[in-house]
């Protein structure tokens, strides 16, 4: 059994990130809640109080790059943040498991740290402050089992960003593979072997721009779908975007304006299209590159 230790009281996101990092990691664990020196002093790992090295309550106490004084959280996650990862996914890599870890670390636990060390402002409800309601009041005193409670969000967000930031990688792969299939000496269009977000990858193999739709088969219907490239990810604005004459239709009426007899739709966004066969999607976006209005 692990015997884990930090203040009793109060807690704030990062002690009880902390635990739920901990908590992810030991099968068999003992968790103690006290201020008192001597009972500190019989845990194997103690964080956010006594003053040792996952105590941040200290002059002197380590600071990012960034000038974001760790927590905690911060000081846990960069001591035992990889055996979670390889706990979870033992056959990555492990420069992958290192590209998971410094995800997680950028979008969840220095927000964490910056937080709980007064960087940046604490109005509105962040997570941060989520965790926090979970106290008592001053009639009814914060319990443990408030704390092991608090602790369940803080565990549910962080195997969910580990597992977006590993399904990110798995994504990369696709993207990867069918990039190697694409003829960029002619193609402006590339053919998903098959879906996955593609937009961050794309741009950042791909920062010429030389592809402007991107194709794959919808797993669903059997069918086919052409999206535009945006100009960065997630931005409205496409490197090319499909004529405005086809803007919303559908079926019939969009293969006669768009003379691709077997197209099914195009969004009123003009950003995606799709079609029943690959060739009809590789028609319309070819056909987008050469249609005004």
């Amino acid at each position: 059994m692990i015997t884990l230790a930090t203040h009793n009281g109060i807690f704030h996101c990062d002690d009880v990130m902390s635990f739920a990092i901990l908590k992810l990691i030991f099968d068999d664990i003992k968790l103690i809640r006290t201020r008192d020196p001597k009972v500190l002093e019989t845990a194997d790992i103690l964080f956010d109080v006594g003053g040792g090295k996952f105590d941040h309550h200290y002059e002197g106490s380590p600071v990012r790059e960034s000038g974001v004084p760790y927590s905690s959280a911060g000081l846990i996650w960069q001591a035992y943040g990889g055996q979670l990862i390889h706990k979870l996914y033992p056959e990555l890599e492990s420069g992958f498991r290192a590209e998971i870890w410094n995800t997680v670390d950028q979008t969840v636990i220095e927000h964490i740290d910056a937080w709980d060390n007064g960087h940046g402002s604490k109005d509105g409800l962040s997570f941060s402050a989520a965790i926090s309601s979970y106290n008592g009041t001053w009639k009814n005193p914060t319990t443990d089992k408030q704390f092991w409670e608090a602790s369940a969000p803080c565990q549910t967000l962080l195997l969910n960003k580990i597992k977006s930031a590993k399904d990110y990688i798995d994504a990369r792969k696709v993207v990867d593979a069918s990039m190697d299939l694409w003829d960029k000496e002619r193609d402006p269009v590339l053919i998903l072997k098959m879906f996955a977000p593609w937009q961050r990858t794309l741009h950042e193999l791909d920062p010429e721009k030389r592809i402007k739709f991107v194709g794959w088969k919808d797993q669903d219907s059997g069918e086919y779908r052409i999206q535009s490239v945006p100009v960065t990810p997630g931005a409205r604005e496409n490197v090319v975007s499909f004529p405005q004459s086809w803007a919303g239709l559908e079926g019939a009426e969009l293969a006669i304006a768009s003379d691709v007899s077997d197209s099914t739709f195009c969004h009123k966004g003009r950003f995606i299209a799709g079609a029943k066969t690959l060739k009809g999607v590789r028609m319309l976006a070819h056909k987008a590159l050469h249609v005004k209005g």
